[in-house]
């Protein structure tokens, strides 16, 4: 048995050699074909012929400047707050519950209905957004939005006392929120608000827009307003619903008057529950 092994290793090992020869010579049959064919010719130019030099960009006068990318900017702002940040934050996950006798069901937030609506579009009151984006432009924070847009349903799920029944969140005129990074520090945050009304063009030389009277909303809860807005601060454990259940003191700003129609802003039955959508 032992002789016919070691035939069987000669004739692998010869098989080996025989194809390693025959890719060798494959190789150098290709190389030989491949010079005989090759044809080599001479670049030529014309006498008048130029290089290109090199352009190097600047910046045109008047122009406008591409911003750069958020990792190329070491001053990002946070992104622009749009109307689609106060979409409505029911939730048919909610489990539902039972206080003195009647059962309260949550929505099925923005996937159910639309925001607000006026005049056939999607309405939240620009003020709303003008002030938000302010403050996050002044302090370069995130502001977090607990509390935007909440239909009647939602409404009454996350505070079904008979107070906030009407609140204004209902018609696109309120909204809850505080500022990553200064959750503690909400009165900064008001005098942010104040500084906005004193230099914006608009309002800058009229008092009942830049004079703010301070109110108490009991509770612990401090009130600033002035024509157009109020700004409430609810403290730590105080005013709580199912949407502001962080443990932070937050911000409501609310708005009173309508620059734009001349004409307060009053929360009605009609406003909040024929003005929305149901997709």
């Amino acid at each position: 048995m032992r002789p016919w092994r070691y035939v069987k290793k000669a004739l692998f090992s010869l098989f080996i050699i025989s194809q390693i020869a025959c890719s060798g010579l494959e190789r150098s049959e290709y190389k030989k074909i491949r010079k005989q064919h090759a044809v080599t010719a001479k670049v030529t130019r014309k006498k008048a012929d130029q290089t290109f030099s090199l352009y190097t960009s600047t910046h045109a006068p008047g122009k406008v400047m591409i911003s750069p990318y958020s990792w190329q900017d070491q001053h990002v702002r946070p992104p622009r707050i749009t109307k689609e940040w106060f979409q409505c934050k029911g939730s048919c996950k909610n489990p539902s519950y039972v206080l003195e006798g009647a059962t309260y069901e949550d929505c099925g937030g923005s996937h159910e209905h639309s925001l607000p609506k006026q005049e056939g579009k999607e309405h939240i009151y620009p003020i709303l957004l003008d002030l938000l984006n302010h403050i996050q432009y002044k302090t370069g924070k995130k502001i977090i939005i607990t509390s935007g847009h909440r239909c009647p349903r939602h409404n009454a799920y996350v505070d079904p006392s008979l107070k906030n029944r009407s609140a204004k969140h209902q018609i696109g005129a309120q909204v809850d929120f505080y500022v990553e990074g200064l959750e503690n520090r909400p009165m900064k945050i008001v005098r942010v608000i104040q500084d906005y009304y004193k230099k914006h063009h608009q309002t800058k030389n009229q008092k009942k827009y830049t004079n703010f009277r301070r109110s108490s909303g009991g509770t612990g809860v401090s009130i600033w307003s002035n024509q157009e807005v109020s700004i409430a601060i609810y403290p730590e454990k105080k005013g709580r619903n199912k949407d502001n259940t962080h443990p932070y003191p937050y911000l409501s700003c609310e708005v009173l008057f309508d620059k734009k129609r001349d004409a307060p802003v009053s929360y009605t039955w009609e406003k909040a529950h024929k003005n929305i959508t149901f997709r």
